[in-house]
Protein backbone atom coordinates (compact mmCIF):
# COMPACT_ATOMS: atom_id res chain seq x y z
CA UNK A 1 0.00 0.00 0.00
CA UNK A 2 3.28 1.95 0.59
CA UNK A 3 4.18 1.77 -3.50
CA UNK A 4 2.58 4.65 -6.03
CA UNK A 5 2.40 2.67 -9.43
CA UNK A 6 -0.40 5.26 -10.51
CA UNK A 7 1.48 7.95 -11.20
CA UNK A 8 4.03 6.24 -13.46
CA UNK A 9 1.21 4.39 -15.42
CA UNK A 10 0.09 7.84 -16.37
CA UNK A 11 3.92 8.52 -17.34
CA UNK A 12 3.88 5.66 -19.28
CA UNK A 13 0.58 6.63 -20.79
CA UNK A 14 1.93 9.92 -22.10
CA UNK A 15 5.36 8.22 -23.09
CA UNK A 16 4.11 5.79 -25.26
CA UNK A 17 3.45 8.49 -27.68
CA UNK A 18 7.60 9.15 -28.69
CA UNK A 19 8.67 5.40 -26.96
CA UNK A 20 6.81 3.14 -28.82
CA UNK A 21 8.30 0.20 -27.70
CA UNK A 22 8.28 1.41 -23.51
CA UNK A 23 6.58 -1.50 -21.21
CA UNK A 24 6.11 -0.98 -17.98
CA UNK A 25 6.38 -4.82 -15.95
CA UNK A 26 5.26 -5.72 -12.08
CA UNK A 27 7.13 -8.63 -11.12
CA UNK A 28 4.28 -9.26 -8.94
CA UNK A 29 1.20 -8.33 -7.89
CA UNK A 30 0.02 -11.65 -6.17
CA UNK A 31 1.23 -12.59 -2.99
CA UNK A 32 3.12 -16.13 -3.34
CA UNK A 33 1.05 -16.48 -0.04
CA UNK A 34 -2.52 -17.71 -0.91
CA UNK A 35 -3.92 -15.67 1.89
CA UNK A 36 -2.87 -12.89 1.61
CA UNK A 37 -5.12 -10.70 -1.10
CA UNK A 38 -4.14 -8.41 -3.23
CA UNK A 39 -3.51 -4.72 -2.16
CA UNK A 40 -5.55 -2.14 -2.30
CA UNK A 41 -3.02 -0.34 -4.49
CA UNK A 42 -2.56 -3.18 -7.05
CA UNK A 43 -6.33 -3.39 -7.71
CA UNK A 44 -6.11 -0.05 -8.47
CA UNK A 45 -3.07 0.13 -10.72
CA UNK A 46 -4.43 -2.78 -12.26
CA UNK A 47 -8.00 -0.50 -13.00
CA UNK A 48 -5.85 2.42 -14.16
CA UNK A 49 -4.36 0.64 -16.57
CA UNK A 50 -7.42 -1.24 -18.01
CA UNK A 51 -9.24 2.48 -18.29
CA UNK A 52 -6.49 3.88 -19.98
CA UNK A 53 -6.17 1.09 -22.48
CA UNK A 54 -2.37 -0.03 -21.66
CA UNK A 55 -3.23 -3.41 -19.62
CA UNK A 56 -1.28 -6.34 -21.55
CA UNK A 57 -0.26 -3.93 -24.09
CA UNK A 58 2.44 -1.25 -22.61
CA UNK A 59 1.82 -2.11 -18.87
CA UNK A 60 1.96 -5.63 -17.63
CA UNK A 61 0.97 -7.39 -14.20
CA UNK A 62 3.07 -10.37 -13.31
CA UNK A 63 2.89 -13.52 -10.90
CA UNK A 64 5.33 -13.67 -8.00
CA UNK A 65 8.52 -13.99 -9.54
CA UNK A 66 10.79 -16.24 -8.18
CA UNK A 67 14.13 -15.10 -6.74
CA UNK A 68 16.20 -17.52 -9.17
CA UNK A 69 13.91 -16.30 -12.60
CA UNK A 70 14.18 -12.58 -11.15
CA UNK A 71 17.46 -12.08 -13.64
CA UNK A 72 15.64 -12.30 -16.58
CA UNK A 73 13.68 -10.09 -16.35
CA UNK A 74 16.02 -7.58 -14.97
CA UNK A 75 18.79 -8.06 -17.82
CA UNK A 76 15.65 -7.76 -20.35
CA UNK A 77 14.81 -4.28 -18.54
CA UNK A 78 16.71 -0.81 -19.55
CA UNK A 79 15.82 0.85 -16.50
CA UNK A 80 14.73 -0.14 -13.02
CA UNK A 81 12.09 2.05 -11.42
CA UNK A 82 10.72 2.33 -7.68
CA UNK A 83 8.28 4.82 -6.31
CA UNK A 84 6.34 4.78 -3.10
CA UNK A 85 4.64 7.25 -0.68
CA UNK A 86 6.36 9.52 2.02
CA UNK A 87 6.86 8.29 5.23
CA UNK A 88 8.87 6.90 8.55
CA UNK A 89 9.02 3.01 6.56
CA UNK A 90 9.80 4.30 3.33
CA UNK A 91 12.73 6.58 5.01
CA UNK A 92 14.43 4.16 7.15
CA UNK A 93 13.92 0.86 4.78
CA UNK A 94 16.57 -1.04 3.16
CA UNK A 95 15.15 -1.15 -0.39
CA UNK A 96 16.15 -4.94 -1.64
CA UNK A 97 14.48 -4.22 -5.24
CA UNK A 98 17.20 -1.20 -5.35
CA UNK A 99 20.13 -4.26 -4.56
CA UNK A 100 18.44 -5.95 -7.26
CA UNK A 101 19.46 -2.99 -10.02
CA UNK A 102 22.67 -2.91 -8.79
CA UNK A 103 23.11 -6.70 -9.30
CA UNK A 104 22.07 -6.61 -12.95
CA UNK A 105 23.71 -3.09 -13.13
CA UNK A 106 20.16 -1.33 -14.09
CA UNK A 107 20.21 2.12 -13.87
CA UNK A 108 17.36 3.51 -11.69
CA UNK A 109 14.62 5.90 -11.37
CA UNK A 110 13.13 6.01 -8.01
CA UNK A 111 11.89 7.78 -5.37
CA UNK A 112 13.90 10.14 -3.22
CA UNK A 113 14.17 10.17 0.52
CA UNK A 114 15.78 7.02 1.52
CA UNK A 115 19.42 6.51 2.22
CA UNK A 116 20.14 3.68 -0.65
CA UNK A 117 18.46 5.43 -3.31
CA UNK A 118 20.57 8.36 -2.49
CA UNK A 119 23.69 6.83 -2.27
CA UNK A 120 23.02 5.13 -5.74
CA UNK A 121 21.89 8.38 -7.61
CA UNK A 122 24.75 10.42 -6.06
CA UNK A 123 27.15 7.87 -7.64
CA UNK A 124 25.56 8.15 -11.18
CA UNK A 125 23.86 4.88 -11.10
CA UNK A 126 20.46 6.71 -11.52
CA UNK A 127 18.26 9.73 -10.62
CA UNK A 128 15.95 10.23 -7.16
CA UNK A 129 12.68 12.17 -7.78
CA UNK A 130 11.59 13.68 -4.69
CA UNK A 131 7.37 14.00 -5.86
CA UNK A 132 7.16 11.26 -8.49
CA UNK A 133 4.02 13.32 -10.36
CA UNK A 134 3.45 12.19 -14.04
CA UNK A 135 5.67 14.74 -15.46
CA UNK A 136 8.44 14.64 -12.98
CA UNK A 137 8.64 10.98 -14.16
CA UNK A 138 8.12 11.42 -17.82
CA UNK A 139 10.91 13.93 -17.80
CA UNK A 140 13.76 11.53 -16.39
CA UNK A 141 12.24 8.33 -18.24
CA UNK A 142 12.63 10.19 -21.11
CA UNK A 143 16.22 11.19 -20.56
CA UNK A 144 17.22 7.66 -19.41
CA UNK A 145 15.25 5.95 -22.00
CA UNK A 146 17.03 7.75 -24.78
CA UNK A 147 20.42 7.93 -23.50
CA UNK A 148 20.45 4.18 -22.58
CA UNK A 149 23.94 3.35 -21.19
CA UNK A 150 25.92 7.13 -20.76
CA UNK A 151 29.57 6.77 -20.64
CA UNK A 152 31.58 4.98 -17.60
CA UNK A 153 27.97 3.90 -16.30
CA UNK A 154 29.10 -0.02 -16.39
CA UNK A 155 32.56 1.07 -14.76
CA UNK A 156 30.60 2.93 -11.69
CA UNK A 157 28.22 -0.23 -11.45
CA UNK A 158 31.79 -2.37 -11.17
CA UNK A 159 32.81 0.26 -8.22
CA UNK A 160 29.58 0.23 -6.66
CA UNK A 161 29.30 -3.39 -6.04
CA UNK A 162 32.48 -4.00 -4.58
CA UNK A 163 30.87 -2.23 -1.48
CA UNK A 164 27.71 -4.25 -1.32
CA UNK A 165 29.65 -7.60 -1.22
CA UNK A 166 29.09 -9.85 1.81
CA UNK A 167 32.60 -9.62 2.09
CA UNK A 168 32.36 -6.02 2.60
CA UNK A 169 28.86 -5.49 4.25
CA UNK A 170 29.93 -8.09 7.02
CA UNK A 171 33.44 -7.11 8.18
CA UNK A 172 32.32 -4.18 10.37
CA UNK A 173 30.71 -7.75 12.34
CA UNK A 174 33.27 -10.49 11.32
CA UNK A 175 35.92 -7.99 13.17
CA UNK A 176 33.34 -7.23 16.26
CA UNK A 177 33.38 -10.83 17.00
CA UNK A 178 36.61 -11.99 16.61
CA UNK A 179 37.64 -9.29 18.99
CA UNK A 180 34.74 -8.24 21.12
CA UNK A 181 34.96 -5.58 23.25
CA UNK A 182 32.96 -3.53 25.89
CA UNK A 183 30.06 -1.08 24.93
CA UNK A 184 28.02 1.23 27.54
CA UNK A 185 24.64 0.03 28.46
CA UNK A 186 24.74 -3.12 26.35
CA UNK A 187 24.03 -5.03 29.88
CA UNK A 188 26.89 -2.85 31.71
CA UNK A 189 30.63 -2.64 30.96
CA UNK A 190 32.63 -5.33 30.84
CA UNK A 191 29.88 -7.88 29.42
CA UNK A 192 31.73 -8.73 26.33
CA UNK A 193 34.78 -8.84 28.29
CA UNK A 194 33.58 -10.98 31.00
CA UNK A 195 31.20 -13.35 29.53
CA UNK A 196 32.71 -13.70 26.12
CA UNK A 197 36.07 -13.84 27.20
CA UNK A 198 37.74 -11.30 25.30
CA UNK A 199 40.16 -9.90 27.90
CA UNK A 200 41.65 -13.34 28.12
CA UNK A 201 43.41 -14.97 25.13
CA UNK A 202 43.52 -18.61 26.69
CA UNK A 203 39.21 -18.14 26.45
CA UNK A 204 38.86 -15.80 23.08
CA UNK A 205 35.92 -17.51 20.81
CA UNK A 206 37.68 -19.25 17.90
CA UNK A 207 35.34 -17.96 14.78
CA UNK A 208 32.15 -16.66 14.32
CA UNK A 209 29.92 -19.64 14.78
CA UNK A 210 31.85 -19.72 18.73
CA UNK A 211 30.87 -16.09 19.25
CA UNK A 212 27.47 -16.38 18.57
CA UNK A 213 27.01 -19.77 20.23
CA UNK A 214 28.14 -18.42 23.40
CA UNK A 215 26.21 -15.22 23.49
CA UNK A 216 22.72 -17.64 22.53
CA UNK A 217 23.93 -19.67 25.79
CA UNK A 218 23.68 -16.65 28.05
CA UNK A 219 20.28 -14.88 26.89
Amino acid sequence: EWFDPLNLIRAVDKLRGWHKNIRLHFLGVKHPNKHIPIPKRAKEAIALAVELGLKDTHVFFGDWVPVAERGKYLRDADLGVSFHKPGFETRYSFRTRLMDYLWAELPMVVSAGDELSEEFASSGLGETIIKADPDAIIGVVDWWLDKKSPPGLLEKFQSKKVNFRWSAVARPLVEFFLNPRSTKGLRGEGFFETELGGMNPAARPTGIKDVVRRVIRKQ
